[in-house]
């Protein structure tokens, strides 16, 4: 009998011990950033974004980057919205194979923690943002895959015309400095 329940004992601690330290991978996740305003220049006629990986030691892998202009309509009833695709711009890159996580030593073999997006034919992009009594909106979707508890991790960010910014960002960081 004592046999039976430290069998049991053992099961019933192994199998919490697993949700456990499942449930901890899942709140560990990488905290993917994408940034809050768009760079725009005019010379080259492109939109810029950056996305970085803020989390240390935890690499993202599958990053996949949709750009779609969307506008958004009230329902006839007016509940509820309907979303119209207007334009998918063109990207330099759609798909990101690895991201490093953030660290202060700079390797230049590594993988990087951060990439800059850039968006093609900005002109067509700033005629639909500025669009007068229409709600559009340049929605960029980020799908990715955490490289230790292999799940995935989708983030949002959506720009109106006032979150384009002429100029270029920064060096390293997610500040867009004048031109």
């Amino acid at each position: 009998m004592l046999w039976i329940s430290g069998q049991l004992l053992g099961f019933l601690l192994g199998t919490a011990a697993s949700v456990a330290c499942f449930f901890l991978l899942l709140q560990v996740k990488p905290r993917i950033a994408i940034s809050s305003q768009i760079a725009h220049s005019p010379q080259n006629d492109t939109l810029k974004f950056r996305i970085s990986n803020q989390s240390r030691n935890r690499q993202i892998t599958d990053i996949e980057i949709r750009v779609i202009v969307f506008e958004r309509r009230l329902m006839e009833d007016g509940i509820g919205n309907l979303m119209f695709r207007r334009y998918a711009p063109e990207i330099n890159t759609s798909v990101i194979r690895g991201m490093s996580g953030y660290s202060k030593k700079n390797r230049a073999w590594e993988l990087q923690n951060g990439h800059r997006i850039v968006i093609s034919n900005a002109r067509k992009v700033i005629d639909l943002l500025s669009e007068e009594d229409k709600d559009v909106r340049l929605v960029v979707t980020l799908s990715a895959v955490d490289g230790l508890s292999q799940t995935k991790i989708v983030k949002r960010e959506t720009y109106s015309l006032t979150d384009v910014l002429e100029g270029d960002f920064t060096s390293q960081g997610m500040e867009i400095k004048p031109v």
